[in-house]
C-alpha cells in the first residue's frame, strides 16, 4: 500500500539546543535512509524555509507505515500526517460507476 506523508516541525523542536536537534537529524537521516534501502519510503523531498518534508512510501498498511515514523528519533518534534493512496485509473472507474448509478437514480420518468 502507497502513502503520501507530510511532515512538519512542531513548536518543541525550537526548543532544542543545536547539539541536540543536529544529532537527532543526524540519527533521523540514517534511519530514513535505510528505511529506502528497504523500499519503505521510495522518494522524501525537504521543504526548504518551512521545516518540513513530504515521503511517498510503501509498505503493507497503514499501521507499518506510522510506525516508521513514529521511530525516527526526531518524530517527538514533527507532526506527521499519513495519507493512504490510491491508484488514480482504478478509482476513477470505481467512481464514474457510482455516478452512472446516481444519474439513474435522479432520471424523472417519462410521462
Amino acid at each position: 500500500m502507497k502513502f503520501l506523508i507530510i511532515g512538519k516541525q512542531n513548536n518543541a523542536a525550537r526548543t532544542l539546543p543545536p547539539a541536540l536537534a543536529r544529532q537527532l537529524t543526524e540519527e533521523s537521516v540514517a534511519a530514513t535512509n535505510q528505511q529506502k534501502k528497504e523500499g519503505k519510503i521510495q522518494e522524501i523531498y525537504w521543504i526548504p524555509g518551512v521545516y518540513s518534508t513530504v515521503t511517498l512510501g510503501e509498505c503493507k498498511d497503514a499501521v507499518e507505515m506510522v510506525s516508521i515514523f513514529s521511530d525516527l528519533p526526531i518524530a517527538d518534534y514533527y507532526d506527521y500526517e499519513i495519507f493512504p493512496l490510491a491508484d488514480f485509473n482504478e478509482s476513477m472507474k470505481i467512481l464514474i460507476e457510482s455516478l452512472k448509478r446516481a444519474e439513474k437514480m435522479m432520471q424523472v420518468p417519462s410521462m
